[in-house]
């Protein structure tokens, strides 16, 4: 596959809104694009921000042999959403001007000269002290830099590569010189600075190094090099709330990152270990466990004036979608010519394309329409979502309960088409970060079955353990990797099995791991409030050293008598279960913990 076809594809796998807005940034800023690198391995591309100065440097890595394309950009909505209009607009604009790399005219380096006084002579290094990267204390080592903020900020910087602590950066300035920079890290709170421009003193560091230090801040935050520091204590306190210390090998799979404040805090920690705060928190994780859905409606377009069905339809299963729940069910069009098949997606971002499903009955055709992108809208604004009513690009303002909305409310319309997607000839699936092309597209067969939930709780010195199995069959199974099914489904023998309700969807998310554990020191809360809800709706087996007693026990009123307020009687009915008092509002469930084990009431 040539790097333009290639292009193509990244180019098509886009959400439609996104390139259109890089076509219109390349329409009418193209004579700003600058292109820095373009090889069979990637591309480096300056795009013009359309309401700025501004440039963002896009990178672009080829893989040919896996028809795949790795994108990066400085820009917010690229953070957020993993693409952007910045790099539709770099790759159309590749497409549009050179088919392959080598008819491209790459902005030159300049090559290495030491003759004093020229651009790439070397500087020393610098070793100052540094407090943070925020943008105060850039200036503060910049100094005369400071009116350059806005127009210069870290335009034409690209982090080249990092080893260790050492950050190796390439600026090109707005006359296309190429400065080399240099960024480490010294303990115990330093930097260390060297720029090729060979212009930077310890009282004035030059403007190469305060874009690189603007990239940095911008890119990863103004406490970035806090990761470079030593936080033993501060992260043993954290991981004391989960039961552990550094010193436990679970510690190795938590993240630590550092707030606007510079303060550390607990970024990701494995989905099966459970932070305790109080009683309420168990409560509120008991009821996600047991959590119940929800459901949606709507009607048909006329095929455009001369055009006709020449096609078999067929679905895809596409993993690889970058929107919202990064999963879509999408109609295919799938055409034999010479003997080979070929396939064309039928988007549900344009209502006009569900005129290409006129084979469909009436039943199934609602239930795509619903998967349209302007009725995933309306569920979210119904929702309460209502922020959303004015944006056209509504995909990038989403928060995560809205992509838990749409998460919900496309598990719904799959139960319902699922008995008529059992019974189809053509079912292909699209697997993870692979582009659309007959080469990547897989057959898939489909269960009628459900997979059915079950739990099994357990004990050991540390941990009070939780794991989750679905059983197809008669078959149990345990997943240790549940990001792998981080959708609908279960895969299982070549097959994969839908899961029944939303309830499940929810349980696959918070068993990533297949497995949740807690600290064994709050044993007798996690049996009251985790595994008795839990029972109380699916089989749960339990060790024999966990299992609990349930009794009976008649309430004995009583009435407490006290002084309020040095002038009031105040009566508060109580109630008397085998000798354990209980408040009138306390809550309905009842256990006790004494010499001889536990009891629920």
């Amino acid at each position: 596959m040539e790097v333009k076809e290639l292009l193509s594809f990244y180019i098509e796998d886009l959400d439609f809104s996104v390139v259109e807005k890089g076509r219109r940034i390349n329409n009418y800023r193209k004579k700003d694009f600058a292109v820095l690198a373009f090889n069979t391995l990637g591309a480096i591309v300056t795009v013009p921000s359309e309401s700025s100065s501004r440039h963002y440097t896009i990178t672009f890595n080829f893989d040919l042999a896996k028809n795949y394309v790795a994108d990066n950009c400085e820009c917010m909505a690229f953070k957020n959403f993993e693409e952007c209009k910045h790099c539709a607009a770099a790759a159309i604009y590749l497409t549009n001007h050179w088919a392959q790399p080598g008819k491209i005219p790459v902005a030159k380096k300049e090559t290495k000269n030491t003759t004093p006084g020229k651009k790439e002579a070397y500087g020393g290094k610098i070793i100052l002290p540094i407090n943070s990267i925020s943008a105060n204390d850039i200036l503060t080592l910049t100094k005369r830099y400071g009116h350059w903020q806005d127009y210069f900020g870290h335009s034409g910087c690209t982090l080249i590569k990092t080893i260790g602590s050492n950050h190796f950066f390439q600026v090109v300035t707005a006359s296309r010189e190429i400065f080399s920079v240099e960024i480490s890290f010294v303990l115990p709170s330093q930097l260390e600075f060297t720029c090729t421009c060979g212009k930077a003193r310890v009282s004035l560091l030059c403007a190469h190094i305060f874009s690189a230090l603007s990239f940095l801040s911008k890119s990863y935050g103004p406490y970035y090099f806090n990761k470079f520091k030593d936080f033993s204590k501060e992260k043993n306190e954290l991981l004391a709330e989960y039961g552990l210390s550094l010193a436990d090998e679970e510690a190795n799979d938590f993240e630590f990152d550092f707030d606007n404040e510079g303060e550390i805090f607990i970024k990701a920690f494995p989905s099966y270990l459970v932070k305790i705060k109080d009683e309420k928190s168990l409560s509120a994780l008991a009821l996600q466990m047991i959590y119940s859905a929800d459901k949606p409606v709507v009607a048909r377009p006329e095929l455009p004036p001369g055009k006709f069905i020449d096609f078999d339809l067929g679905y895809l299963f596409n993993f690889s979608s970058k929107q919202h729940i990064h999963f879509l069910l999408q109609p295919l069009t799938i055409s034999e010519k010479n003997n080979k098949r070929s396939f064309g997606k039928i988007t549900l971002s344009n209502k006009q394309n569900l005129a290409w499903l006129k084979s469909l009955p009436d039943e199934q055709f609602v239930l795509f329409e619903q998967l349209s992108d302007d009725a995933v809208k309306n569920h979210l604004i119904f929702k309460g979502f209502v922020n959303l009513t004015n944006y056209s690009a509504w995909q990038q303002q989403l928060d995560d309960k809205a992509v838990d909305a749409i998460r919900e409310y496309y598990h719904s319309i799959l139960q319902k088409l699922w008995p008529f997607l059992v019974e189809q000839e053509y079912l292909f699936m699209l697997p993870a970060e692979k582009t659309f092309s007959p080469k990547n597209i897989q057959t898939i067969e489909v269960a009628v079955e459900n997979p059915e939930v079950r739990f099994k709780v357990t004990r050991d010195e540390k941990f009070i353990s939780i794991q989750l199995f679905f059983t197809i069959n008669g078959e149990s199974l345990s997943f240790t990797n549940g990001a792998a099914m981080r959708y609908f489904f279960i895969p299982h023998n070549g097959k994969y099995y839908l899961l029944q309700n939303y309830a499940h969807v929810k349980l696959l998310q918070q068993f990533e791991s297949g497995i949740l554990k807690f600290p064994v020191s709050h044993l007798f809360d996690v049996l009251r409030k985790v595994v008795m809800p839990l029972q109380q709706i699916y089989p749960v087996e339990i060790d024999a050293a966990l299992r609990f007693e349930s009794r009976k026990a008649e309430a004995v009123p009583h009435v407490m008598v006290s002084e309020y307020l040095n002038q009031f009687l105040m009566l508060m009915p109580q109630f008397d279960y085998d000798g354990h008092t209980v408040e009138y509002d306390d809550e309905p469930g009842i256990s006790i913990q004494n010499d001889e084990g536990f009891f629920v009431i």
